[in-house]
């Protein structure tokens, strides 16, 4: 994952999924997977240009397998698309979806009934269609894998953790609120 500024304009929160080899579904849950995701988005809302002028999401799709689709069900979709259209502070002004395969398809069609139509008249799917993508989004601020132009390091694992690490305070206040749950 990864948050690439566009200048005075918006955000850009590219959300590349751990895919193929990288996410086991018998490692890692689901739940585990949504809640990093949720970290990536919570701690972009804290830039204060994305705060103002929202944010695009784009969601790489690149070698989401059978398995791994498995894992989702109606009850996590209702459940994920609520977090994000209903109580999530960030202005989500688009999602961009990229290799997305007959497999994303089977997939998106549990999402679909919980879409509001508003987030629905948001979403672009460009499967390999780059230039489709930067009709949207100026090539300064795509990498070169998706037909632009924009040259920055690859982020892994350990830089992320430490981005999250300078958020801790914001995170465990955000994690504050809401209904406790009983000890047993």
């Amino acid at each position: 994952m990864e948050i690439v500024r566009k200048p005075k304009i918006l955000s850009i929160i590219c959300i590349i999924l751990p895919t193929q080899e990288k996410w086991k579904p018998a490692k890692v849950t689901l739940t585990d997977l949504f809640r990093a995701v949720q970290l990536a988005l919570e701690a972009g809302m804290y830039e204060p240009r994305t705060q103002l002028n929202g944010a695009i999401v784009i969601l790489d799709m690149e070698g989401l397998s059978l398995t791994q689709i498995m894992q989702f069900t109606p009850k996590f979709a209702a459940m994920a698309l609520d977090w994000i259209q209903q109580c999530t502070a960030m202005r989500l002004k688009a999602v961009h979806i990229l290799n997305n395969s007959y497999l994303f398809n089977m997939l998106f069609a549990i999402f679909k009934p919980f879409l509001t139509e508003k987030l629905r008249k948001r979403l672009f799917f460009h499967q390999k269609d780059w230039n489709s993508l930067m009709s949207h989004i100026d090539a300064k601020c795509l990498r070169p894998k998706y037909g632009g132009t924009l040259e920055c390091l690859e982020t892994d694992g350990q830089l992320l953790g430490e981005m999250f690490e300078l958020y801790q305070k914001e995170f465990e206040l955000a994690n504050s609120f809401g209904y406790l749950r009983k000890q047993d």
